[in-house]
């Protein structure tokens, strides 16, 4: 996927971030007892990621389904257990937790509680805590599955209260979901507007948007998309996989061999490539200013002086209601400029 990403591919190149969740799963970082996690393998993975895209997700730390747990942790004694989930959610935050974003401290926690009927809610509290202090800057988020279904919802915001209620330090919720069927837009925007006035950046995670048939699955996903997008609140959205083979419903692939794209994958490049991607040709005023609307993501800025001086400069715009400055300001001009006392340059140049 990195490759592809990296290569421009048509579909790929319009993604921005990638998550590890196949690699970091508990059971694929430690499947025996007493076998040290490769941790070197994850930091190669972490910053080959990071060179191609700007977010690096790192997925679930413990899931609330024993079933997701390796074995030798779930036949541990309660005393231990609750030892050996503490330390590992401590371990993933103090490795991981600065160089990526969305650690799901606790997953699929909407339809399972087998870990916290072991641990109570005070394991769960102290499984953020103890995250949070092995790496305060971390973003930890509670991840509930199949979050945005319609009817769900409701059980979503009772699950957030519950916790919050007893002192869980939640800084994120990560909803998964998985879609079949025929997507109701006015259901989905409910779903999403009940998410984000919970107070809680959201993030969608594994999602699988399939159909009765490819083009159904491309209705359903540019109807997810134009509403999460829309949605204040929301700050990402994760795919379960691309290619058939990744994903449960092959209708809910977005390329097929050989890179070519699906509906939905024209769909995705569509929305990204086109309807939501900025382009401003300005004249700047007599100071050098242009101001433009644009939306979130990454600009390359060109410019050309009076003099016929070009000079080029790629930035980020983040998802804010302030207004983002940027300067671009070539190196000899700087130069000529002089720079002030406090490293500020003496007098504007173009």
């Amino acid at each position: 996927a990195l490759a592809s990403i990296a290569g421009g591919s048509p579909v790929y190149g319009q993604f921005n971030a990638v998550s590890l969740e196949r690699r970091t799963a508990w059971p694929v970082l430690q499947p025996e007892a007493g076998v040290a996690m490769d941790a070197l393998a994850i930091d190669r993975l972490v910053e080959a990621s990071s060179a191609v895209v700007r977010h690096v997700r790192f997925g679930a730390v413990v899931s609330a389904d024993t079933a997701e747990l390796p074995g030798w942790v779930v036949e541990a004694p309660p005393g231990d257990f609750a030892q050996m989930v503490e330390a590992h959610a401590r371990a993933l935050a103090a490795a991981w937790g600065g160089k990526t974003v969305g650690l799901d401290v606790y997953a699929d926690a909407l339809t399972h509680q087998a870990v916290e009927d072991r641990i109570g809610v005070a394991g769960v509290r102290r499984l953020f805590q103890a995250a949070g202090f092995a790496q305060p800057e971390a973003r930890l988020n509670l991840r509930l599955d199949d979050g945005l279904t319609v009817g769900r919802i409701t059980a979503v915001a009772r699950r957030v209260d519950a916790l919050t209620g007893r002192l869980v330090p939640i800084g994120g919720l990560t909803l998964t979901q998985r879609v079949d069927g025929v997507l109701q837009q006015e259901g989905v925007r409910r779903s999403l507007e009940r998410a984000a006035a919970l107070g809680l950046p959201v993030t969608i995670a594994e999602l699988e948007v399939s159909g009765a048939s490819p083009i159904a699955a491309a209705v359903n996903l540019e109807t997810l998309l134009r509403h999460a997008f829309a949605t204040p609140g929301i700050e990402g959205v994760y795919f379960r996989g691309v290619e058939a083979g990744e994903l449960v419903s092959a209708r809910a692939a977005l390329v097929v061999g050989g890179g070519e794209a699906t509906p939905a994958g024209k769909v995705l490049e569509g929305l990204f490539g086109a309807v939501w991607r900025s382009r401003v040709e300005a004249r700047a005023d007599e100071v050098g200013n242009v101001r433009a609307r644009v939306f979130a993501g990454r600009y390359l800025a060109e410019v050309q002086l009076p003099d016929g001086t070009a000079c080029t400069a790629r930035f980020h715009v983040p998802l804010s209601r302030e207004t983002v400055a940027v300067v671009v300001q070539p190196m000899r001009h700087q130069a000529e400029a002089g720079v002030g006392q406090r490293g500020e340059a003496a007098a504007p140049t173009w």
